[in-house]
């Protein structure tokens, strides 16, 4: 029983992280894309963009 409760608890911090990491990604192009001023231009300018 205890296992069960331990692996949907882990299972839920697996989803939190997912999500988060989600988050981040879209965050990371908005600026990029920002600073570049294009959005053709995002994919060059993410490697110049210090995150």
């Amino acid at each position: 029983m205890a296992e069960t409760k331990e692996s949907a608890k882990l299972e839920r911090l697996r989803s939190a992280v997912r999500q988060q990491k989600g988050k981040l990604y879209i965050i990371k192009k908005c600026i990029a894309m920002l600073i570049c001023g294009s959005p053709k231009c995002v994919f060059s300018c993410t490697s110049s963009v210090m995150f």
